[in-house]
Formats: C-alpha cells, structure tokens, sequence
C-alpha cells in the first residue's frame, strides 16, 4: 500500500516512545484518589442538591401541571445551568467524585492516538481529518492523544478538532490542558473562508438531494452517482486549495494565561491548540459539528454510561409503562 513506509515509521516512533518508560503520568494519583471517593461512598451521604436545581425542577413540574421524564430529570441534574452536577466544577480526581483511566496513566490517550494514525492511513491519509471527542472531562485524553502523536506531522498537521462540552468548567480546563491560544487575525480569516466553503458544499448536496428527489417523483431511475461526483469533485477542489491545519502560523504562539479564552462565534469557542497548531471548537451538541470536507473520527470515553435515558416497568395489567418524575405532597 501507498502508506505503508509512512505506517512503518509511526511505528517506530511509538516503539521508541514506550521503550523511553513513558508508563504512569499519574499513577501516585491512585493512591490518593480512591480513598477519598471510597470515603465518600461509603459514608453514605449523597451531595445535597442545590436550591436552585430543586426549584428549578419543581418550577418545571408545576408548569408543566404533570410529572417530566427520567430522562429529562437526569439531563437537569447532570448539565443544568442552575446547579448541574458537571457546569460548576472539577467533578474528577481526589478533591471530586470519581477517576477516569486516562486520569490515571497517559499510556491510554496515546493508545487512542495510535488508533487514530492508523484508522487515518487507512482512510488513504485525508489532508483534512475532524477529531470529535464526546464528553471530554478535563481534556486529559485528547492532551495525550496530541502530545503522543504530534511527532508524525502527516497526520497532526490535518487535524481540526471539536470538543462537544455543556459545562462552562470543564471547558475551561480543556483549553488550559490543551495549551490553547486564541486566533490570530490571519487564522481567524482562514477558518471563516473554510466555513464559506462547508456552508456552499452543504447547499450544493440539498440542492442536488432536491434534484434527485424531483426526479423520482417523475418516475425515472435514480440518478446513480450524480451526486457523488459532484461531492468528489467539490473534494477535490478542496484539497487542492487548502492550507492543512495553520500549523506554520500558529505554532509559535503563547497559550493563554488563565485559560478559557477564544473566540465566541456562531460555531461557539475557538482556540489554536499548543501541541500542534490545529483549531480546537467547542460545541454544546452533536449536531453543531459540521461535516467535511475531510472525515471523522468520534471519540467518547466514559460519555455514552452518562447519558440521561428513559426508564420503562413493565405492569402485568397495563404492560409496559414509563417511570416519571412528579412532586409529592407532604
């Protein structure tokens, strides 16, 4: 294959990488952390919720004039901005609730990495790849994956990343982890011209499902291929004038002090990460991460067992029932 001399000396590198002891950032952080989770579970005493949160929940209930979902209860409790378990605070480590592997050892982001180089040679080495991480925490994974891989610049240098984080918290230790700075004027240029292009590719695609559409309403044979031609070919003109990842321009930058700068756009914040020089967006859902032009690789450690879900109990004379939340009078 084309890039099995490129495949071989990743590789290497990561062989080299390991054989340095690079084993254990924090394995000391064990020791420390457990007990004091373990002490908080084993007393028994669950966090108070917050006034706030109770009203909040109350007041949705009464409005509502009935009783709201599991699913809707659990989505308050955890991301809420009137007291959500995750929007005000670091809820990881020793001084918080619970640990995460990537907490524990770097060995597991950079593993993830190594995935993620070689699903990318797989792909046929794209000049544009979006990294998507779900639920990022303190962005101790994503910092390790970079970090780790940073080295092979085929492959860091055509990256754009997107971070999907409600907490304001947790955004702002992501953007210290990474070593984010802001956009420079020039960048800040380069990815609005990119944003263009994705908004006129995504009008092209409507545009041509409408044509195909209107076609089978006439009762003729799908127009097979069509629009994935025309795809193609606005990918290929793509990467022919693309500029992969302002690694030269953004390099050489400070992080921000303090972090949680950036830029607030309609994409939401927008850093140049410290390890590579690729952009970093934060979003507050899926569904704000844009497609293309390059593929993408979703990551999500710990983040769909979160989720707030629907409860069903299944009654013998009614069958299957949906548990609710209401409020009791005393």
């Amino acid at each position: 294959m084309a890039h099995q001399p490129a495949a071989q000396a990743f590789y290497r590198f990561i062989a080299r990488g390991v054989t340095r002891g690079v084993l254990g950032r924090q394995l000391g952080d064990l020791s420390t952390a457990l007990p004091a989770t373990c002490r908080h579970l084993s007393s028994g005493a669950a966090a108070p919720a917050t006034s706030a949160l109770l009203d909040h929940i109350k007041a949705k209930i009464l409005v509502r004039g009935g009783p709201i979902s599991m699913a809707e209860y659990m989505q308050d409790c955890l991301t809420s901005p009137q007291g959500g378990f995750y929007m005000g605070r670091d809820v990881f480590g020793s001084a918080g609730d619970f640990v995460t592997s990537p907490e524990i050892s770097q060995v597991f982001g950079e593993l993830i990495g190594i995935w993620c180089v070689h699903t990318w040679m797989s792909l046929g080495q794209p000049a544009r790849l979006q990294l998507v991480e779900l639920g990022p925490g303190r962005g101790t994974l994503m910092a390790d994956l970079l970090r780790g891989t940073r080295a092979f610049r085929p492959f860091s240098s055509s990256l754009e990343l997107h971070l999907v984080e409600v907490s304001p918290a947790l955004r702002q230790l992501q953007w210290r982890a990474l070593g984010c700075r802001e956009l420079t004027g020039v960048e800040r240029e380069e990815m609005e011209r990119q944003e263009r292009e994705r908004e006129e590719r995504a009008r092209q695609r409507s545009a041509a499902s409408e044509a195909e559409m209107r076609h089978l309403r006439t009762g003729l044979p799908p127009l097979v291929g069509q629009g994935q031609g025309q795809e193609q070919q606005g990918q290929q003109e793509q990467g022919r004038g693309a500029t992969p990842g302002l690694v030269g321009s953004s390099r050489g930058g400070a992080a921000a002090a303090g972090g949680g700068g950036g830029g607030e756009g309609e994409g939401g914040l927008v850093g140049v990460c410290g390890f590579n020089g690729c952009r970093v967006h934060w979003h507050s859902s899926l569904d704000s991460v844009p497609e293309g032009p390059g593929p993408a690789l979703v990551v999500a450690h710990e983040f769909l067992d979160a989720l707030p879900v629907h409860q069903f109990v299944r009654d013998p004379a009614r069958g299957w029932l949906e548990k609710m939340v209401d409020l009791q009078e005393q």
